[in-house]
């Protein structure tokens, strides 16, 4: 015991003298229980301060590989989705009918074209339905 308190023993001794002091207090002389409560304080803090020991995971060695592999390439999809990626850079599309894109230049110019001729028809329409309107109200 005077090696381990001026820390002149080994880490055997040491061992020793823990698992002695670990035993009931019946078994240990009067001179030496001082030892026993230090190193029962020790051991308790000791136990106090480790972290619980980690379960072994019962789960099958595949399943811990989805568990992982699932989130990746949960992501990997999503960036792949919400990025544009463009293979062909210098072929842009002049723009998208029916949400197809369209490359043609002339056949975009010509539905441009057409979608103005379709919105001024039909403005003219408006605009000599409401003269009709107007004319009408005045009238009466």
């Amino acid at each position: 015991m005077d090696s381990y308190l001026q820390g002149e023993s080994s880490i055997a001794e040491e061992q020793f003298l823990r698992q002695y002091f670990a035993s009931p207090e019946e078994t240990i002389p009067d001179e030496f229980r001082y030892a026993k409560a230090l190193f029962g304080y020790f051991d308790a803090a000791v136990a106090e301060n480790t972290p619980p020991a980690r379960r072994k995971s019962r789960l099958n060695p595949l399943l811990r590989i989805a568990r992982i592999a699932l989130p990746v390439a949960a992501a990997v999809v999503l960036v792949w989705m919400l990025l544009p990626i463009h293979h062909d850079a210098e072929r842009r599309a002049y723009c998208y009918v029916n949400g197809q894109p369209v490359y043609d230049r002339d056949f975009a110019e010509s539905q441009a074209e057409l979608a103005i001729s379709t919105l001024s028809s039909t403005l003219q329409l408006q605009n000599q339905a409401m003269s009709n309107m107007m004319e009408t109200l005045i009238n009466h």
